[in-house]
């Protein structure tokens, strides 16, 4: 192989690489948006609930002063939070649940992304590796794209550092369990019916064991 295939190649090898960590970070910075609207939207559903009981226990002077502490800092958000609180007598605790079961596929299909994308930049590693343990001639155009495949090599490693978030989705299945709340076993089954894969079925059965310690069957 000449000078000229081999920058050919070594171009070719750079410009897949380059695309292969901008994939990568885009996908991170989107699916991370997507999570954490996720998130705040579980947590604002789990805190209207969680008021709710508390409105039942509470004088209407108490439970507004409490309200209003909830709400400090998150007007332009929480229009639900206050609307059930000061218009509802009750928020079933099945609107956070059907919420959950509802993203997530699309909260699954994030991370098996992230892990394609992920799974890519290894093997680029592995080929950046391989070029540059085959010491091409030295010439200016060589080391100058050997130099860039060492730059790239590092950008893939710092990438390959970084982890997409995660919901802690049986942490909030507790919260949601605090107090009288109860369900049938059916009906707590028939609404967590995720997906059949092995893992998710883990994860249903360790918190299955957590929650209907509190549910009445």
């Amino acid at each position: 192989m000449n000078a000229i295939q081999l920058k050919n190649e070594l171009y070719t090898i750079e410009s897949k690489i380059k695309q292969d960590i901008t994939n990568f970070y885009n996908h991170v910075i989107s699916a991370s948006q997507d999570i954490i609207f996720y998130e705040e939207t579980i947590y604002e559903k789990m805190m209207t609930y969680l008021l709710m009981m508390n409105k039942k226990e509470m004088s209407p002077q108490a439970f507004k002063e409490m309200l209003e502490m909830v709400m400090q800092g998150r007007e332009e958000k929480w229009h639900m939070v206050r609307y059930y609180a000061e218009n509802a007598d009750s928020y079933s605790i099945f609107n956070v649940i059907v919420y959950m079961k509802r993203i997530w596929p699309q909260y699954k299909k994030l991370h098996r992304q992230f892990k394609r994308l992920r799974v890519k930049l290894i093997d680029d590693l592995q080929t950046l590796i391989e070029c540059i343990k085959a010491k091409p001639k030295k010439t200016k155009h060589t080391m100058q794209a050997l130099e860039t495949l060492y730059d790239l090599h590092y950008e893939a490693l710092e990438a390959l550092t970084i982890e997409l978030s995660t919901i802690d989705f049986r942490k909030y299945l507790e919260y949601m369990f605090i107090g009288d709340a109860t369900i049938s076993k059916n009906e707590f089954l028939s609404l967590l019916t995720l997906d059949r894969s092995k893992r998710s079925q883990d994860i249903l059965f360790v918190t299955f064991q957590s929650a209907l310690t509190v549910i009445h069957f």
